[in-house]
């Protein structure tokens, strides 16, 4: 796999994300130490698999997980629409804070509360 991805243009690899399936985006999430592929690459394939995940616990773990290894801002995109789209639960907003201290972040976890008439 590594091989043919690396064969066609930055650009075209910056795209592929949109042409595999799940399995293959898990299979990529999953060994992504072990691809020697551009690091945007694995961001946006990483990122895109994750779009494609109904948000969980187990979800937003693993999330936090990729994230604190690799550091892939496309995560935090990730957690914003999660929020803005209302999938996080209020015992996910804590855990959310304490892993993300963006600015973004910070603000979509206010207005979670602010629609949720929650204070923590």
């Amino acid at each position: 796999m590594e091989r043919l991805i690396k064969s066609i243009d930055i650009s075209d690899q910056l795209g592929l994300h949109g042409e595999l399936g799940i399995e293959a985006l898990r299979t990529i999430k999953d060994n992504r130490d072990q691809l020697n592929i551009d690091e945007s690459v694995k961001e946006h394939m990483i990122w895109y698999y994750f779009t494609k995940q109904d948000w969980s616990d187990s979800i937003l773990a693993e999330v936090i997980k990729i994230y604190e290894q690799n550091s892939y801002i496309a995560l935090e995109s990730t957690v914003v629409s999660a929020l803005k789209q209302g999938n996080v639960e209020e015992h996910q907003i804590e855990i959310i804070r304490r892993a993300f201290n963006k600015k973004e972040i910070v603000k979509q976890i206010g207005k979670w509360l602010e629609r949720n008439q929650k204070e923590i």
